[in-house]
């Protein structure tokens, strides 16, 4: 990966607060517009500053889609494409920040001094769930964060969600989050956010979740990130355990409160309370018949 980009990576997963640091405002810079059929596979990593006739607002808006969608982004004053995250591959089209991560979420940031409507194209059948969240320089965490969990799709389906630009209101306060409406509608039906929490709801929603193996000798358990077990998340936040066995054990399961949660070794979810995942390992078939006495 070219030097330039794997960097400007690092500032996207720390919420471009480089960025914010480095920039020294400067009127906004027009723009070509590309064709969506002309967009190159290329990820978009390029930070950018960004100032308002109100000044410089240091929020930025991390747009979080998981669902198999393709995600396109337009301004909404001049319908210009501004981001692009086709068949998941974030694409080379503006100054834009976007991306895709291991947990297969399709990530754009968008900046508090423009408005943009977002176009999620389902790319198969299935369910979308979709998260804003407002991240403020000014306290260095999440000021506001809306969420819209599992909404039903069929191949072909749009939904469209629209992120206005802040208001002079907006702009004077970014401790405590804006009230600008976000909305996403399918068709002609607006849809109801799950979950629009801002200032002190969000540490009020944070919850931990760890994780251990049922006997250390049996298998070893990995997740939160590389960040390990006791990881706080914000309410509705995905995350993923992995569980690996010894040599003569199988995995059996992930258990919450002794009942069966996942089959599979690495278990993605959303976290919605505190939780503790105990990861069981039973001994290999072969290693069960070659412990038992043999009788003639």
């Amino acid at each position: 990966m070219p030097k330039k980009k794997f960097l400007a990576l690092i500032l996207a997963g720390t919420f471009i607060v480089g960025a914010f640091a480095a920039c020294t405002p400067t009127a906004p810079q027009p723009t070509t517009p590309t064709p969506a059929a002309d967009i190159p596979a290329t990820p978009a990593v390029q930070p950018q500053c960004y100032n308002t006739p109100m000044g410089f607002i240091a929020v930025i808006r991390r747009v979080r889609v998981f669902s198999d969608v393709d995600v396109r982004v337009f301004s909404s004053a001049s319908g210009e494409l501004m981001a692009a995250i086709i068949n998941g591959e974030a694409q080379n089209v503006s100054h834009l920040i976007s991306t895709a991560n291991v947990m297969g979420e399709k990530i754009v940031y968008l900046p508090a001094n423009g408005g943009y409507i977002m176009e999620l194209t389902a790319t198969g059948d299935g369910a979308v769930s979709v998260t804003i969240g407002e991240h403020s320089h000014a306290i260095g965490r999440y000021a506001r964060i809306t969420n819209w969990f599992d909404i039903p799709v069929e191949t072909g389906d749009v939904l469209n969600v629209s992120i206005p630009r802040f208001s002079a209101e907006d702009a004077a306060d970014i401790s405590s989050g804006s009230h600008i409406p976000y909305t996403l509608t399918n068709g002609a039906d607006t849809i109801t956010p799950d979950m629009d929490i801002s200032d002190d709801s969000i540490q009020a929603a944070r919850h931990t979740v760890s994780f251990e193996s049922s006997d250390f000798g049996t298998g070893i358990v990995m997740g939160g990130g590389g960040r390990g077990s006791g990881r706080t998340y914000i309410e509705g936040f995905l995350t993923r355990v992995y569980a690996i066995p010894l040599e003569g054990y199988v995995f059996s399961g992930w258990y919450v409160d002794g009942e069966r949660v996942s089959e599979d070794n690495v278990h993605r979810f959303r976290v919605f309370g505190d939780t503790k995942l105990i990861a069981q390992f039973t001994p290999a078939i072969d290693d069960v018949f070659r412990q038992r006495p043999y009788y003639p």
